[in-house]
């Protein structure tokens, strides 16, 4: 539990007022019903609201000296959305989530927010605030064996709005989309936006994701709720004369909710262009699809003279990558080229697999890693711990794929 706020203090927004001492939350005067750990979410995010919060200091702050998976946290933010409505608490990629309303500190009944007008018969209005050009994690990491799909990818932006990049998970999607979106930056005045979905279960709360990347605010009145494609045509109105990429990463699972917003903004916004990363297309008229390979494996090779040309493909340059950030010491070298080559080839060039096997080295070696990934799915367990937790082990990616096929393709797969 949070450490209690002082006596009678209360947060009023909107038609919301949180009263902190008596653990209550005022929708209009009345109490809503709102969980016990939905609540100290809701209050660790009001006092924090100068910044956004990390999911890390939120499961700390909200469940202290306990062990607690982060699909609690998104549980209790979908239901404050509900409740809230979608962009009170707002996604920011690659750090956490912030609180994003106008707050005053009394009990006073809180007046509409600043920059929306709502009347009889305006339901749902986009209000488009200052923003940023861009929130693509500064830290990316460094790509390998894809320089030619990147520049196939900038040539089929230039020509098409929308271009989906399709292929198996963990074979370097999300990456090479980085990648594609960094280079082409600053061709776009009105910058390059990621809208992350992997962690969205909930169809309707893709638009919502959306609106809150692109710093879109959507408000409801007198109880009005507005269905997921009038919220589409709205946003992309508002993005109509706007000239911006948008990546959208991980869309396997939400392929019909992402297929309607990116047809509302390919109809309202021609300035716009538009890169999917999928392991299955959206299947839309003008849609360009690359499908992306395994990264290049060498012949095995063993002479001196083979070493460096073996160390320039894809898969063998990620794994010494991969291999030396865990020991400084590692090579690629004559004598250990072949078991290199060997491992990659066995794990059929998959990147993720591939960075998986090399943060093993340390604890098996080279020789120990090979004879060992007749174990594999016990043995690629080493992914990074910030990463999703479908990319934290080889089982976990093949298990996500598969719940993304119906009962029957489960069967027959």
């Amino acid at each position: 539990m949070l450490t209690p706020t002082p006596a009678n203090r209360s947060f009023s927004f909107d038609r919301f007022v949180v009263q902190a001492s008596q653990r209550q939350l005022l929708i209009d005067g009345e109490p809503a019903r709102v969980g016990s750990r939905a609540f100290d979410v809701l209050l660790a995010l009001i006092e924090h609201r100068e910044r956004a919060v990390s999911k890390n200091e939120l499961l700390d702050l909200v469940w202290p000296n306990l062990v607690v998976e982060e699909n609690n946290l998104q549980v209790h933010i979908s239901t404050l959305r509900k409740l809230l409505g979608p962009t009170v608490i707002s996604t920011v990629p690659g750090c956490g989530y912030r609180f994003s309303a106008a707050v005053s500190n009394d009990q006073a009944a809180p007046g509409a927010a600043a920059g929306v007008a709502i009347t009889p018969t305006t339901k749902v209005v986009a209000v488009n605030h200052n923003v940023a050009n861009s929130n693509l994690p500064a830290d990316q990491s460094t790509l390998f064996g894809r320089d030619a799909d990147v520049l196939a990818l900038n040539k089929m932006l230039a020509d098409h709005r929308l271009v989906s990049i399709v292929g198996a998970a963990g074979i370097g999607k999300t990456s090479v989309a980085l990648a594609v979106a960094k280079t082409l930056a600053p061709k776009f005045s009105d910058g390059v936006w990621l809208i992350e979905l992997a962690a969205v279960s909930d169809r309707d709360l893709v638009i919502e994701v959306v609106a809150s990347t692109l710093q879109l605010t959507l408000r409801m009145g007198s109880g009005a709720e507005a269905p997921p494609q009038q919220l589409a045509e709205l946003i992309s109105k508002r993005l109509g004369d706007r000239e911006m990429l948008i990546v959208f990463d991980n869309c396997e699972h939400q392929l019909e909710s992402v297929a309607a917003i990116v047809t509302a903004i390919n109809h309202a916004a021609p300035r716009i262009r538009i890169l999917i990363t999928s392991q299955e297309a959206l299947k839309l008229p003008r849609e360009q699809v690359c499908r992306l390979s395994t990264l290049e494996i060498p012949d095995a090779a063993t002479e001196e003279e083979k070493i460096a040309d073996a160390r320039a493909t894809g898969a063998v340059a990620l794994f010494e990558a991969r291999a030396r950030s865990v020991d400084s010491r590692f090579r690629v070298n004559a004598e250990n080229l072949d078991a290199v080559i060997e491992i990659c080839r066995r794990l059929d060039g998959i990147a993720l697999a591939i960075e998986l096997a090399a943060a093993r080295v340390p604890l098996l070696g080279i020789e120990g890693l090979r004879l060992k990934l007749n174990d594999r799915f016990k043995v690629l367990t080493s992914g990074a711990r910030l990463a999703p937790p479908r990319h934290q082990t080889l089982r976990a990616a093949l298990t996500w794929s598969v719940s993304l096929l119906s009962a029957d393709e489960q069967i027959v797969f």
